[in-house]
């Protein structure tokens, strides 16, 4: 049997181009279909740039010790974000989306009217220490653009009702997770880990860090991890 399934498995690679060649009204119809969703049509190309909360002893899900806070509106940090945003422009975006719900969009337009004209915004109900600020506008302001695009968007999970909520938690409830005490200290550990990182680190190491795989697929798996406790 050993000795047979690497021939099986050669015969249904050699026969499936065979089995699933699509046929001409196939590809006339495959065709049409990306005439419909414009799939045709030149693709726009993005850079994603993934940051850490500049303002985040307030809003991050980790308390930053008092000892590692950085001060992103210091001569030094603002030298880095100068330079952060320059190196950026390079890209020459067309279009700046900010993580910020969209249902906030006339306000932030306000807001940025008022920085394109020199307006000091403190006093406005933002911390102008904010990443959206700090680099959103800035390189808006730079490259001549009217307004940013807000997109921030909850996850489907908020939008359930209560009644769907307390469905899904009574149904799991009785299932114990040993898995999760070991997870939630690996991740306090990177926290801690993380932390250090960002007081020491300049702004581009630092945002190269968060934007290498390893760290993004270790923050998906922290927030799916975290998502399951709180359900």
């Amino acid at each position: 049997m050993i000795l047979l399934k690497p021939t099986i498995l050669i015969l249904f690679l050699l026969s499936a181009p065979q089995l699933f060649a699509q046929s001409a009204a196939t590809k006339k119809a495959v065709k049409r279909l990306d005439e419909i969703l414009e799939r045709n049509k030149p693709v726009a190309e993005v850079l994603l740039l993934g940051t850490f909360h500049f303002a985040g002893e307030k809003v991050d899900e980790n308390t930053t010790p008092e000892n590692l806070r950085i001060n992103m509106l210091g001569d030094e940090r603002q030298r880095e974000i100068q330079r952060l945003v320059k190196r950026v422009s390079a890209f020459r975006p067309t279009k700046i989306a900010v993580e910020v719900s969209p249902t906030r969009e006339k306000y932030y337009d306000s807001l940025y009217s008022e920085y394109k004209l020199g307006h000091k915004l403190a006093g406005k109900g933002i911390d102008t220490a904010d990443e959206t600020f700090q680099l959103g506008f800035r390189l808006a302001k730079m490259l001549g653009h009217e307004k940013i695009y807000p997109i921030d968007a909850q996850p489907f999970r908020f939008k359930l009702s209560p009644q769907d909520s307390v469905l899904t938690f009574e149904k799991f409830s009785s299932q114990r997770d040993t898995s999760y005490a070991y997870w939630q200290k690996k991740y306090d550990s990177e926290k801690r880990f993380q932390d250090t990182l960002k007081f020491r680190l300049p702004l581009n190491e630092y945002l190269q860090y968060l934007n290498a795989p390893q760290k993004r697929a270790s923050s998906i798996g922290m927030w799916a991890h975290h998502d399951k406790k709180r359900r």
